[in-house]
């Protein structure tokens, strides 16, 4: 969630603030104190907000907002916020992967207002895979709804806040949050609601949203239905469903699917396996490989379909998958 401002006048310029990227799942030891100075680095994760300002007018048409993992390698900009002064536009940029190597996915919104003064709101955001970008409340219908998936950015990686080139156009911020979670459609509303009324422009809400006359409140909403393990649970289950009684039904036919909605369905005659950083996958195939948490599989290394060795072994004639992770030179099934 960004609260910022186009600055057309000559004032005066910061230094560029970095933030240091790494994933989630990173040492406490290497995370960065929360003090915001010119040139210092902070950990994305551990940031809630920040308030600076960075203004400077010159003749360059594009002005960086905020690039999370910035670099050209596939799995960075992640996003990369960036205002086009030449057509108004606000664009949300990820780079992924497709067929063809490294490739940018980009959401833009014009609902901009850049005069000097007008504080704008900005909700770059994820669902289900897909890419959103919400300004002032608008969300962007010009530019297609992106499925993406990446890999974790290469370590070390820099992030930063504006633009490197000193002829960008002058823009200021108010603050800058960072979250990680899937957001739905009511808490965008609230988190854009929320932010609106911050800077004192919910009245340019779009006509029907929930927030433009109230203010946003703790409800159901924000305690949405999450899996919670609960051990004490899954005890009694397995008391109560030995092994015989899971086998009761063995070699019998498969029941009726009647009354079932299908969500998806694999018979393996086909290799359904993707690597889940090729950002235009997900037509063809139901599973992803490997995932981005370094912390998942410890020991067991996994590696992206199509390297070797390969760890997931496809037999279209016995419509078999076979997933493997490759340990210390030797193998776990």
């Amino acid at each position: 969630n960004v609260v910022f401002t186009i600055v057309e006048s000559d004032q005066y310029r910061i230094g560029l603030i970095g933030i240091f990227g790494n994933t989630i799942t990173q040492q406490r030891i290497i995370r960065r104190s929360l003090r915001i100075f010119p040139e210092q680095l902070y950990n994305t994760v551990a940031v809630k907000e920040s308030r600076q300002r960075l203004i400077e007018t010159r003749l360059f048409d594009e002005v960086d907002i905020v690039s999370v993992n910035d670099s050209n390698a596939a799995g960075s900009q992640s996003p990369k916020l960036t205002y086009l002064k030449s057509d108004g536009q606000l664009r949300a940029r990820w780079r992924g992967v497709n067929d063809s190597g490294a490739t940018y996915y980009v959401v833009e919104n014009a609902n901009v207002v850049a005069d000097g003064a007008t504080w704008n709101v900005a909700l770059v955001y994820r669902r289900n895979g897909r890419l959103f970008l919400n300004v002032n409340g608008v969300e962007s219908t010009d530019s297609p709804t992106l499925s993406f998936a990446t890999q974790a950015p290469e370590y070390g990686i820099e992030s930063r806040i504006g633009s490197i080139d000193p002829t960008a156009p002058a823009w200021a911020y108010d603050r800058i949050i960072f979250g990680q979670s899937e957001l739905s459609e009511a808490i965008v509303d609230k988190l854009v609601g929320w932010a609106m009324q911050e800077i004192d422009r919910a009245e340019d809400l779009p006509a029907g949203h929930p927030y433009l006359s109230s203010e946003p409140r703790v409800d159901e909403e924000n305690f949405p239905s999450r899996y919670q393990a609960r051990p004490a649970e899954w005890e009694a289950w397995w008391a109560r469903n030995p092994k015989t009684a899971r086998q009761a039904h063995l070699g019998e036919p498969a029941p009726s699917d009647d009354g079932y909605t299908r969500v998806f369905l694999d018979d393996f005659r086909s290799d359904s396996v993707e690597r889940s950083d090729r950002s235009e996958g997900g037509e063809d195939a139901i599973w992803y490989g490997s995932g981005w948490n370094t912390a998942v599989g410890g020991d067991a290394q996994m590696l992206m379909p199509g390297k070797e060795p390969d760890l997931y072994a496809h037999d279209p004639e016995a419509q078999t998958l076979t997933l493997s992770l490759a340990h210390a030179g030797g193998w776990k099934a």
